[in-house]
């Protein structure tokens, strides 16, 4: 595969370019890091926040807009903006002081891209936080992994990686496990580039040493699914390639990626390049179901739409500038879909395993449902006002009329509701 890197930053003066789907992934990032501060102060007792943001491929800062030619804020900027901007808000809402006290490792290989975002905090008024606040890392994310991991730990506190790779080769998988294992709030966002992987499969030696910087137990793709993509490629005509080996491989790719990532919970966005046409996943994984439900959320706030490749349990989320149709779209039909689908299967689900906290519900779903918590809880009031279920509180354990706390119980209608008394 190539090296070239898709941004330069050697004219001081003159940002490169940034094209509508990598635009749209910054408009994720901040409307999630609004929601993440929200909910983590949503206390209004509390009078600080510690948070850790890690940009592990930072680039310069400052982009045109490839269509408009507008200056566009990278992602450090995204960070610094919205946190400076949710401590004012949050500060004006409260009687007692309130601060964000954030750090800020921004990383990237390239010395170039580095200085040239110096230059930019410095014209956005963040300069004095250099070296205090803001820590600017020249080398590979990989490289400086370990004794970052280390400083982190020491810190303590929330912590949000954003790994916006170029590739998808540059994060191994092994390494967000640990992020997982040994920080188990962490939140990920990670960039995975998986047309440039799919249609770089191959049985050579080279392409297995290009997977190991991946993968190092050689687990991702077997010898068997390299063959049989290989197979399909000479099969299938070009045009009826996507349909069948694409999907195939896509669908083993996804739940092994996230499989060895470590993370619980997993939400994907499947994202189109217009200027490529190849596509990449922009994964958000965690180890926590209402971090995965505010994700969700966001989709259904923002009207995105994902790729449904047919199989339950495998869900793509996306954003494609061409606006092409995809299977499923988070709109009023969309969330009428949701609620006639889970009508349906809920009760069956309920029954088989003769009830269920809501929590573990969401639990034993997340990652094969669109439906975010708010619609599961409108179709379980529902079933509950019809007969179909009973709703028991999970301190007295007496029934309810709607679902309330997450740790409630929902139990099938011919259970004895006495048993919790």
């Amino acid at each position: 595969m190539s090296k070239k890197k898709p941004y330069n930053w050697s004219n001081s003066q003159k940002p490169p370019l940034l094209q509508p789907h990598s635009i749209a992934k910054h408009e994720v990032i901040e409307a999630y890091l609004e929601r993440y501060i929200e909910v983590l102060t949503a206390d209004p007792r509390q009078d600080a926040l510690r948070i850790t943001i890690v940009d592990g491929f930072s680039g310069g800062g400052m982009y045109r807009h490839a269509e408009t030619g507008e200056l566009c804020a990278g992602s450090p900027l995204i960070f610094l903006d919205t946190i400076h901007r949710m401590e004012a808000q949050i500060q004006a809402q409260r009687t007692k002081d309130f601060h964000i006290d954030a750090h800020y490792y921004f990383i990237d290989s390239d010395a170039m891209a580095l200085s040239f975002l110096k230059s930019q905090l410095r014209k956005q008024g963040y300069g004095h936080m250099i070296g205090e606040k803001i820590f600017l890392l020249n080398g590979s994310f990989s490289h400086l992994f370990p004794g970052l991991m280390e400083v982190i730990l020491a810190r303590r506190g929330r912590v949000l990686f954003l790994l916006d790779q170029y590739g998808y080769k540059d994060t191994p998988l092994p390494m967000i496990r640990q992020i997982f294992a040994r920080c188990p709030k962490a939140e990920v966002l990670l960039t995975f580039a998986v047309d440039a992987l799919v249609n770089y499969i191959a049985g050579s030696g080279s392409f297995r040493e290009c997977l190991r910087n991946l993968d190092p137990s050689d687990r991702l793709l077997s010898d068997k699914d390299i063959h049989e993509v290989s197979r399909l490629k000479k099969k299938v005509a070009p045009s009826e390639g996507a349909a069948q080996w694409r999907l195939m491989i896509e669908k083993k790719l996804l739940k092994r990626v996230v499989h060895m990532s470590g993370a619980s919970h997993y939400t994907p966005y499947f994202i189109v390049s217009r200027q490529s046409h190849r596509a990449y996943w922009f994964l958000h994984l965690s180890m926590h179901i209402k971090a995965w439900d505010e994700m969700v959320k966001l989709h259904w706030q923002r009207h995105n739409c994902f790729v449904h490749h047919g199989t339950p349990g495998l869900n793509m989320f996306g954003f494609d500038p061409h606006n092409r149709a995809y299977d499923f779209r988070f709109d009023a039909a969309a969330k009428e879909q949701s609620n006639a689908a889970l009508s349906k299967q809920l009760p069956r689900l309920i029954y088989a395993k003769d009830g269920i906290t809501f929590r573990d519900l969401l639990i034993s779903q997340s990652n094969r449902t669109p439906a975010s918590s708010d619609i599961f809880r409108h179709v379980l009031n529902m079933l509950r006002s019809e007969g179909d279920i009973y709703i028991i509180d999970h301190r007295s354990g007496k029934p309810r009329r709607t679902l309330g706390h997450w740790d409630n119980h929902i139990l099938p209608k011919r259970q004895d509701i006495h048993i919790l008394h």
